[in-house]
Protein backbone atom coordinates (compact mmCIF):
# COMPACT_ATOMS: atom_id res chain seq x y z
CA UNK A 1 0.00 0.00 0.00
CA UNK A 2 1.07 3.46 -0.93
CA UNK A 3 1.77 6.61 1.60
CA UNK A 4 -0.60 8.85 -0.03
CA UNK A 5 -3.62 7.85 2.05
CA UNK A 6 -1.95 6.66 5.16
CA UNK A 7 -3.71 7.75 8.83
CA UNK A 8 -1.84 7.43 11.57
CA UNK A 9 -4.34 6.62 14.78
CA UNK A 10 -2.95 8.12 18.04
CA UNK A 11 -4.37 6.51 21.16
CA UNK A 12 -3.40 7.76 24.59
CA UNK A 13 -4.05 5.33 27.75
CA UNK A 14 -3.60 4.72 31.23
CA UNK A 15 -4.61 2.40 33.27
CA UNK A 16 -6.70 1.16 31.67
CA UNK A 17 -5.31 -2.45 29.59
CA UNK A 18 -8.68 -4.39 28.34
CA UNK A 19 -10.30 -0.84 27.04
CA UNK A 20 -7.09 0.04 25.16
CA UNK A 21 -6.86 -3.70 23.65
CA UNK A 22 -10.69 -3.14 22.77
CA UNK A 23 -9.72 0.34 21.01
CA UNK A 24 -6.83 -1.00 19.14
CA UNK A 25 -8.72 -3.62 18.15
CA UNK A 26 -11.70 -1.37 16.47
CA UNK A 27 -8.79 0.60 14.31
CA UNK A 28 -7.28 -2.82 13.40
CA UNK A 29 -11.10 -3.99 11.73
CA UNK A 30 -11.12 -1.00 9.59
CA UNK A 31 -12.16 -1.37 6.16
CA UNK A 32 -9.39 1.76 5.64
CA UNK A 33 -6.44 -1.06 6.42
CA UNK A 34 -3.85 1.78 5.34
CA UNK A 35 -3.41 2.48 9.01
CA UNK A 36 -0.34 3.27 11.61
CA UNK A 37 -1.71 2.81 14.90
CA UNK A 38 0.67 4.54 17.80
CA UNK A 39 -0.50 3.64 21.18
CA UNK A 40 1.37 6.22 24.33
CA UNK A 41 0.79 4.46 27.47
CA UNK A 42 1.06 7.24 29.96
CA UNK A 43 3.19 5.61 32.68
CA UNK A 44 0.57 3.04 33.46
CA UNK A 45 0.71 1.16 36.84
CA UNK A 46 -0.91 -1.99 34.56
CA UNK A 47 0.77 -3.82 31.73
CA UNK A 48 -0.05 -2.49 28.42
CA UNK A 49 2.74 -4.19 26.62
CA UNK A 50 1.75 -7.18 27.35
CA UNK A 51 -2.09 -6.75 27.04
CA UNK A 52 -1.14 -5.74 23.41
CA UNK A 53 1.52 -8.29 22.60
CA UNK A 54 -0.57 -9.87 20.30
CA UNK A 55 -0.76 -6.97 18.37
CA UNK A 56 2.98 -5.79 18.48
CA UNK A 57 4.11 -6.11 14.44
CA UNK A 58 1.09 -3.80 14.08
CA UNK A 59 1.60 -0.80 16.58
CA UNK A 60 4.18 1.61 17.61
CA UNK A 61 4.19 1.70 21.48
CA UNK A 62 5.62 4.35 23.34
CA UNK A 63 6.18 4.73 27.29
CA UNK A 64 6.03 7.71 29.29
CA UNK A 65 8.32 7.22 32.25
CA UNK A 66 6.23 9.14 34.70
CA UNK A 67 2.66 10.03 34.26
CA UNK A 68 2.18 13.74 32.29
CA UNK A 69 -1.67 13.73 31.43
CA UNK A 70 -3.28 12.84 28.47
CA UNK A 71 -3.00 15.88 26.60
CA UNK A 72 0.96 15.42 26.79
CA UNK A 73 0.09 11.77 25.35
CA UNK A 74 -1.16 12.68 22.66
CA UNK A 75 1.21 15.40 21.52
CA UNK A 76 3.63 12.27 22.23
CA UNK A 77 1.93 10.63 19.26
CA UNK A 78 1.88 13.77 17.68
CA UNK A 79 5.43 13.73 17.47
CA UNK A 80 5.58 10.30 16.18
CA UNK A 81 3.34 10.57 13.67
CA UNK A 82 4.42 10.79 9.80
CA UNK A 83 1.82 9.46 7.50
CA UNK A 84 -0.50 12.37 5.47
CA UNK A 85 -3.66 11.94 7.93
CA UNK A 86 -4.28 11.80 11.63
CA UNK A 87 -6.82 10.67 14.16
CA UNK A 88 -6.87 10.28 17.72
CA UNK A 89 -8.86 7.72 19.85
CA UNK A 90 -9.33 8.12 23.36
CA UNK A 91 -8.42 4.67 24.77
CA UNK A 92 -12.24 3.94 26.21
CA UNK A 93 -13.60 4.56 23.29
CA UNK A 94 -14.47 2.57 19.82
CA UNK A 95 -14.34 3.43 15.74
CA UNK A 96 -16.64 2.40 13.52
CA UNK A 97 -15.32 -0.16 11.45
CA UNK A 98 -16.09 2.29 8.33
CA UNK A 99 -14.95 5.44 10.40
CA UNK A 100 -12.45 6.27 8.59
CA UNK A 101 -12.86 5.25 5.23
CA UNK A 102 -15.62 7.64 5.16
CA UNK A 103 -13.98 10.45 6.35
CA UNK A 104 -11.42 9.96 3.94
CA UNK A 105 -14.04 10.02 0.91
CA UNK A 106 -14.89 13.58 1.80
CA UNK A 107 -10.84 14.59 2.64
CA UNK A 108 -9.49 13.81 0.04
CA UNK A 109 -11.91 15.48 -2.60
CA UNK A 110 -11.83 18.83 -0.06
CA UNK A 111 -10.44 21.87 -0.95
CA UNK A 112 -7.18 22.47 0.92
CA UNK A 113 -9.40 24.92 2.72
CA UNK A 114 -10.92 21.78 4.32
CA UNK A 115 -8.23 20.63 7.08
CA UNK A 116 -10.22 17.45 8.58
CA UNK A 117 -13.52 15.75 8.87
CA UNK A 118 -15.51 15.48 12.34
CA UNK A 119 -17.78 12.25 12.46
CA UNK A 120 -20.76 11.80 14.65
CA UNK A 121 -21.09 9.42 16.90
CA UNK A 122 -22.93 7.09 19.60
CA UNK A 123 -23.08 7.38 23.26
CA UNK A 124 -23.58 4.03 24.98
CA UNK A 125 -23.83 3.94 28.67
CA UNK A 126 -25.74 1.16 31.31
CA UNK A 127 -27.04 -0.87 28.15
CA UNK A 128 -28.54 2.35 26.36
CA UNK A 129 -27.06 4.38 23.51
CA UNK A 130 -27.86 7.51 21.92
CA UNK A 131 -26.62 9.24 18.64
CA UNK A 132 -24.98 12.60 18.73
CA UNK A 133 -23.95 14.87 15.41
CA UNK A 134 -20.46 15.80 14.86
CA UNK A 135 -19.19 17.53 17.64
CA UNK A 136 -19.08 20.84 16.03
CA UNK A 137 -22.43 21.16 14.58
CA UNK A 138 -22.33 23.28 11.10
CA UNK A 139 -21.65 26.54 12.51
CA UNK A 140 -17.58 25.39 12.19
CA UNK A 141 -15.60 27.84 14.11
CA UNK A 142 -18.10 30.22 15.04
CA UNK A 143 -19.87 27.35 16.95
CA UNK A 144 -17.36 26.49 18.62
CA UNK A 145 -16.49 29.93 19.76
CA UNK A 146 -20.09 29.94 21.26
CA UNK A 147 -18.63 27.12 22.74
CA UNK A 148 -21.83 25.05 20.73
CA UNK A 149 -20.19 22.04 21.13
CA UNK A 150 -21.26 18.48 21.56
CA UNK A 151 -20.22 14.21 22.11
CA UNK A 152 -16.31 13.20 21.97
CA UNK A 153 -14.25 15.92 20.13
CA UNK A 154 -10.95 13.99 20.33
CA UNK A 155 -11.76 10.33 18.78
CA UNK A 156 -14.21 12.02 16.31
CA UNK A 157 -12.05 14.41 13.56
CA UNK A 158 -9.61 12.95 10.74
CA UNK A 159 -7.20 15.86 10.02
CA UNK A 160 -4.77 16.66 7.38
CA UNK A 161 -0.98 16.37 9.53
CA UNK A 162 0.55 19.05 7.57
CA UNK A 163 -2.55 21.45 8.24
CA UNK A 164 -1.30 20.84 12.44
CA UNK A 165 1.98 22.14 12.15
CA UNK A 166 2.43 24.25 15.60
CA UNK A 167 -0.46 23.36 16.67
CA UNK A 168 -0.23 20.76 19.83
CA UNK A 169 -2.70 20.24 23.08
CA UNK A 170 -1.94 22.69 26.06
CA UNK A 171 -0.60 20.51 28.95
CA UNK A 172 -1.12 23.21 30.73
CA UNK A 173 -4.68 23.70 30.64
CA UNK A 174 -6.39 22.02 33.65
CA UNK A 175 -9.93 21.34 31.47
CA UNK A 176 -11.05 21.95 28.14
CA UNK A 177 -7.88 20.65 26.54
CA UNK A 178 -9.63 18.89 23.34
CA UNK A 179 -11.67 21.99 23.09
CA UNK A 180 -8.64 24.47 23.03
CA UNK A 181 -7.23 22.18 20.13
CA UNK A 182 -9.73 22.85 17.88
CA UNK A 183 -10.04 26.34 18.47
CA UNK A 184 -6.46 26.64 17.48
CA UNK A 185 -6.54 24.21 14.62
CA UNK A 186 -9.58 26.06 13.00
CA UNK A 187 -7.88 28.77 12.91
CA UNK A 188 -5.89 27.64 10.22
CA UNK A 189 -9.36 26.04 7.96
CA UNK A 190 -12.50 24.61 8.22
CA UNK A 191 -13.38 21.06 9.59
CA UNK A 192 -16.38 19.42 7.68
CA UNK A 193 -19.13 17.52 9.46
CA UNK A 194 -19.74 14.18 8.67
CA UNK A 195 -23.24 13.30 10.80
CA UNK A 196 -23.07 9.99 11.09
CA UNK A 197 -22.24 7.89 13.95
CA UNK A 198 -18.72 6.38 12.97
CA UNK A 199 -16.92 6.77 17.18
CA UNK A 200 -18.80 4.91 20.07
CA UNK A 201 -18.12 6.47 23.16
CA UNK A 202 -18.45 4.56 26.00
CA UNK A 203 -20.01 6.67 29.25
CA UNK A 204 -18.09 3.54 31.42
CA UNK A 205 -18.57 5.03 34.52
CA UNK A 206 -21.85 6.48 34.30
CA UNK A 207 -22.50 10.35 35.05
CA UNK A 208 -18.84 12.13 35.10
CA UNK A 209 -17.75 13.99 37.90
CA UNK A 210 -16.97 17.48 36.69
CA UNK A 211 -14.61 19.83 38.82
CA UNK A 212 -15.95 23.26 38.78
CA UNK A 213 -12.74 25.03 40.12
CA UNK A 214 -10.59 23.20 37.17
CA UNK A 215 -13.45 23.82 34.73
CA UNK A 216 -13.42 27.76 36.12
CA UNK A 217 -9.56 27.95 35.84
CA UNK A 218 -9.66 26.43 32.09
CA UNK A 219 -12.16 28.90 31.11
CA UNK A 220 -10.22 32.10 32.33
CA UNK A 221 -7.46 30.69 30.39
CA UNK A 222 -8.91 30.52 27.97
CA UNK A 223 -10.41 33.69 27.26
CA UNK A 224 -6.98 35.18 27.48
CA UNK A 225 -6.08 32.85 24.66
CA UNK A 226 -9.14 33.83 22.49
CA UNK A 227 -10.31 36.26 24.32
CA UNK A 228 -10.35 39.03 20.82
CA UNK A 229 -12.68 36.65 18.66
CA UNK A 230 -14.59 35.87 21.50
CA UNK A 231 -16.08 39.39 22.36
CA UNK A 232 -16.27 40.29 18.71
CA UNK A 233 -19.44 37.87 18.58
CA UNK A 234 -22.44 39.13 20.15
CA UNK A 235 -23.46 35.14 20.67
CA UNK A 236 -20.37 34.07 22.21
CA UNK A 237 -20.04 36.86 24.81
CA UNK A 238 -22.98 35.77 26.40
CA UNK A 239 -22.55 32.18 26.70
CA UNK A 240 -18.99 32.31 28.16
CA UNK A 241 -20.04 34.86 30.86
CA UNK A 242 -23.20 32.85 31.79
CA UNK A 243 -20.71 30.24 31.73
CA UNK A 244 -18.47 31.75 33.91
CA UNK A 245 -20.83 32.99 36.11
CA UNK A 246 -22.50 29.27 36.86
CA UNK A 247 -19.02 27.97 37.62
CA UNK A 248 -18.91 30.77 40.11
CA UNK A 249 -22.22 30.01 41.44
CA UNK A 250 -21.42 26.28 41.50
CA UNK A 251 -18.38 27.45 43.78
CA UNK A 252 -20.16 29.58 46.46
CA UNK A 253 -18.87 33.31 45.05
CA UNK A 254 -22.36 34.94 44.48
CA UNK A 255 -20.41 38.14 43.73
CA UNK A 256 -18.13 36.79 41.15
CA UNK A 257 -21.34 35.42 38.84
CA UNK A 258 -22.85 38.48 39.29
CA UNK A 259 -20.37 40.44 37.59
CA UNK A 260 -20.16 37.92 34.91
CA UNK A 261 -24.21 37.64 34.24
CA UNK A 262 -23.97 41.33 33.71
CA UNK A 263 -21.65 40.93 31.77
CA UNK A 264 -23.57 38.46 29.56
CA UNK A 265 -26.50 40.67 30.02
CA UNK A 266 -25.20 43.42 27.63
CA UNK A 267 -25.07 41.03 24.74
CA UNK A 268 -27.84 41.60 22.30
CA UNK A 269 -27.59 37.71 22.93
CA UNK A 270 -29.16 37.75 26.37
CA UNK A 271 -32.84 37.12 26.77
CA UNK A 272 -35.20 38.78 28.44
CA UNK A 273 -35.42 36.66 31.53
CA UNK A 274 -31.49 36.56 31.72
CA UNK A 275 -31.31 40.38 32.19
CA UNK A 276 -33.82 40.31 34.98
CA UNK A 277 -31.85 37.59 36.70
CA UNK A 278 -28.56 39.83 36.07
CA UNK A 279 -30.05 42.55 37.89
CA UNK A 280 -30.71 40.90 41.08
CA UNK A 281 -28.45 41.08 44.22
CA UNK A 282 -25.88 39.01 44.82
CA UNK A 283 -26.75 37.57 47.88
CA UNK A 284 -30.25 36.75 46.34
CA UNK A 285 -28.45 35.54 43.15
CA UNK A 286 -28.19 31.75 43.82
CA UNK A 287 -32.02 31.40 44.71
CA UNK A 288 -32.78 33.66 41.99
CA UNK A 289 -30.87 31.54 39.30
CA UNK A 290 -31.93 28.45 40.16
CA UNK A 291 -36.15 29.20 40.07
CA UNK A 292 -35.25 30.72 36.99
CA UNK A 293 -33.19 28.09 35.40
CA UNK A 294 -36.32 25.76 36.27
CA UNK A 295 -38.37 27.85 34.85
CA UNK A 296 -36.81 28.38 31.37
CA UNK A 297 -36.47 24.77 31.35
CA UNK A 298 -40.10 23.93 32.10
CA UNK A 299 -40.96 26.52 28.93
CA UNK A 300 -38.91 24.58 26.81
CA UNK A 301 -40.71 21.46 27.66
CA UNK A 302 -44.46 23.31 26.94
CA UNK A 303 -43.00 24.81 23.68
CA UNK A 304 -41.20 20.96 22.88
CA UNK A 305 -44.63 19.90 23.59
CA UNK A 306 -47.24 22.08 21.71
CA UNK A 307 -44.62 21.91 18.60
CA UNK A 308 -45.19 18.17 18.37
CA UNK A 309 -48.70 18.07 19.26
CA UNK A 310 -49.44 21.01 16.96
CA UNK A 311 -51.14 23.42 18.59
CA UNK A 312 -50.68 27.05 18.60
CA UNK A 313 -50.15 29.39 21.20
Amino acid sequence: MGTEDRVDVIISTFNRPTLVQRAVRSVLAQTHQNVSIIVVDDASETDTERVLHEHRNRIDLLMHSQNRGAPAARNTGLERAQSPYVAFLDDDDEYEPTKLERQLELLRSAPPSVIGVDAGSRLVAEGRSATIGASMGSDGRRGLLRHAVRGSMTSTVLYRRSCLEGVTFDENLPAYQEYDFLLRATRGGTILPLNEPLVRVHDHDGPRVTNPEAHLRAMEALRKKHGSEIESDERAIFVWHRKLGRLNLRLGRPREAREHFRVAATSTAAPAWFKTVAAVPACALPTVWTAAVTAARLRDVVTRWRESSGMQR
